[in-house]
């Protein structure tokens, strides 16, 4: 591997990590508190209790789970955009390295096989959610 390659592949990462972090943070809309109109209804008394107590536990309700949902993408997004953070910045050292080391070809190789490997067993670590202290649901 050649520090060419290295540098392709580690601006390309970063490139769609920054993507993705953009992705996440536009897409992120978490819902939160009642309607104004239902404040509006109870005040009035158009809802009477306990008819506002069910229908304001239904709409939290509601919200927790869509914003469950929107927890969930984002920490996927998250995840992805981790792992091209993790092989913009190693492959970029690594094409560093190479420029200013100038091994012979078949360190160089090697150094590459292993530095991918490397790479590999922590993104697969971070893909996997190893890291998790508290199970999916």
């Amino acid at each position: 591997m050649s520090a060419e390659i290295a540098f392709v592949i580690g601006v390309t990462s970063l490139l769609f990590c920054i993507c993705l972090g953009i992705i996440t943070y536009l897409s992120s809309e978490i819902e939160y508190g009642l309607a104004k109109e239902f404040g509006y209804d109870v005040a009035d008394g158009t809802i009477q209790s306990p008819n506002y107590e069910e229908y304001a536990l239904n709409a939290y309700s509601s919200m927790v789970e869509n914003n469950r949902d929107v927890i969930r993408a984002n920490s996927r997004r998250f995840r992805y955009t981790l792992e091209c953070l993790f092989l913009g910045i190693g492959y970029l050292s690594l094409s560093g390295y190479y420029f200013l080391g100038q091994l012979p070809g078949s360190i160089e190789l090697l150094v590459g096989i292993v530095f991918t490997a490397c790479v590999g067993i922590v993104v697969f670590y971070i893909h996997g959610e190893h890291y998790l202290v508290l199970e999916r649901d």
